[in-house]
């Protein structure tokens, strides 16, 4: 009996022990408290509430895919509930309406970063909408009449790899009596175009091929040349009207030419893209064209300068690549052949340093290789296992540099091709010609810090960290501040950075270094090294009223 009693005594106890066990893990396991986000949506102009207005929550890191949508009421407000916790980017959007460019009532400023906490409720949201602006006008040719189906666009200079492009905010086509109109823009400024490099009209307007003569982009007020065009500097509720053109026909050239794999034998099809080089510190957007059966390509409508043509064509083996740089000044080129080579493929090993759960981006390219041109469009996304064997496909023979992931947990370490810099300097990459050995660290640098405005937070801020030396710009970072103000960067490469903040993205000029250049002196200097934590509080550089 007493042994009896000694047993149950140890079940009951084993029993209880188990339990707690069990509700310990089940307590560990329950998924995280729901969280609720709330608040108003209003004009900034009137501070009136905006009804109708459409707001979406998006996943902004790899939590799973997480998309919560709410519309506002009359009075304006919104409430969205049973919330993963997590870091969502907020976008607001009603026709009419763009997000405001500056804060409204201390809180969300053009949509932005929220972070949501654990059963956090976030009741006091105060997001900021204002009027669109409008640029209006009429497109003609050179008798005056209209010209119908040409696409009008709204562009901004934005900075890529070092160049600067103009890039549009806004597009439309004319109707049948030359009119168009471009709406739904932030105030700033913007140039005006007639594009007819545009797949959506235009292309029939540059003139047959074969002709002398024809319509180039052109700019207001009527220019080729974007150095010559004007700014409109346009506010909310503004509309900028009468942007008139009058289309001239120019002298135009042509080139033509047949694309022949290495046997000599014509590529079965393919594309190609025609990329204007004449301006070194700016970078064109591709004229795209098709490979015709045979090989056979034309364009029309060129006018002098430099260019690139790239193309990717069908053979009998595969797929081939030509690379061609040519000039035109005064004549046109015919019947020009092009040999295209196979794509190949390079190999490597890459080792990480450092804890790194490759799950939490298992599909991130893991090194990238970039072509030195800086006008050139190709890259390669290396992919592979961590600690293991590296892949880049589609190559075609020219110099790369290696740059490295877009993985915040990870920063290139170091990169050699045979024993060469790959990093420091551009290195022949020919098909067998030699294998890659890729250094990442998951040791990286974190910093974080708050912008602020009279002690205030600002959210919706535009944050920059620009190393202060080196052209690389794949290891240059962009965060926008949360609902506080508050920003971090992580997997920062060792080194000597500055930290600049703006009231917005577009108040930054999109990354342009000529912007940076101006406004060095504001920057805030951090000096990093493998491993380092540090905190700043950088300068808020206003926008112009």
């Amino acid at each position: 009996m007493q042994r009896l009693a000694s047993f149950l005594g140890i079940f009951v106890l084993t029993t209880a022990t188990v339990a707690h066990q069990a509700a310990a893990q089940q307590q560990a396991q329950a998924p995280p408290a729901a969280s609720v986000v709330s608040g108003t949506v209003i004009d900034v102009t009137t501070q009136e509430p905006l009804a109708k207005v459409l707001l979406r929550m998006v996943a902004d890191e790899p939590q799973g895919v997480q998309i919560y949508t709410v519309q506002t009421d009359a009075e304006g407000k919104f409430s969205i509930r049973e919330i993963v916790p997590g870091r969502y980017w907020m976008g607001v959007y009603r026709n009419g309406f763009v997000f405001a460019d500056r804060t409204a009532g201390g809180s969300i400023q053009r949509g932005g970063v929220i972070d949501v906490g654990p059963g956090q409720t976030l009741d006091d949201l105060v997001l900021g909408m204002q009027a669109a602006a409008v640029i209006t006008g009429r497109v003609l040719d050179e008798d005056g009449e209209p010209e119908e189906g040409l696409t009008v666009e709204a562009v901004r200079f934005r900075s890529f790899g070092g160049a600067r492009e103009l890039l549009a905010e806004g597009h439309t086509l004319t109707n049948d009596n030359g009119e168009y109109r471009i709406y739904g823009l932030a105030q700033g400024g913007y140039y005006v175009r007639v594009n007819l490099n545009s797949t959506n009209g235009g292309e029939s307007k540059r003139g047959l091929f074969g002709q002398h003569s024809g319509y180039v982009d052109t700019y207001y007020p009527n220019v080729h040349d974007a150095a010559q065009a004007s700014l409109l500097r346009i506010t909310s509720k503004a509309e900028a009207t009468c942007i008139d053109f009058q289309m001239v026909r120019t002298k135009t050239l042509s080139m033509s030419g047949q694309i022949v794999d290495g046997t000599g034998q014509p590529a079965t099809g393919g594309s190609l893209a025609l990329l204007d080089r004449s301006k070194a510190d700016q970078r064109s957007r591709p004229r795209r064209m098709v490979v015709r059966r045979g090989g056979k390509f034309e364009a029309a409508g060129l006018v002098p300068g430099s260019y690139r043509l790239e193309a990717m064509v069908s053979s009998r083996d595969g797929s081939d690549f030509a690379l061609y740089d040519f000039e035109l000044a005064d004549r046109s080129i015919e019947n020009l052949v092009i040999p295209a080579q196979p794509t190949f493929r390079a190999v490597g090993s890459v080792v990480i340093e450092g804890d790194y759960d490759k799950e939490a981006s298992p599909s991130q390219a893991l090194a990238v290789l970039e072509p030195a041109g800086v006008h050139d469009m190709r890259v390669s996304l290396g992919r592979g296992n961590p600690n293991d064997q590296i892949v880049f496909t589609g190559l075609a023979p020219d110099s790369y540099r290696v740059r490295g992931p877009q993985l915040d947990s990870l920063y290139l370490k170091s990169a050699t091709y045979n024993g060469r810099d790959a990093m420091a300097e551009a290195v022949r990459v020919e098909d067998g010609g030699g294998e890659f050995e890729i250094v990442l660290s998951a040791n990286g640098a974190r910093v974080d810090g708050q912008v602020v405005r009279d002690g205030e937070g600002i959210s919706g801020a535009w944050v920059a960290l620009i190393p202060e030396v080196t052209q690389r710009n794949d290891l240059r970072k962009f965060a926008s501040t949360d609902q506080y103000g508050v920003f971090a960067f992580s997997g920062i490469a060792p080194g000597r950075y500055k930290i600049f903040a703006w009231e917005n993205m577009e108040a930054s000029f999109g990354r342009d270094p000529k912007v940076l250049a101006e406004v060095a002196d504001q920057g805030v200097r951090v000096e990093l090294k493998e491993g380092d934590a540090k905190r700043v509080t950088p300068k808020l550089i206003e926008s112009e009223q």
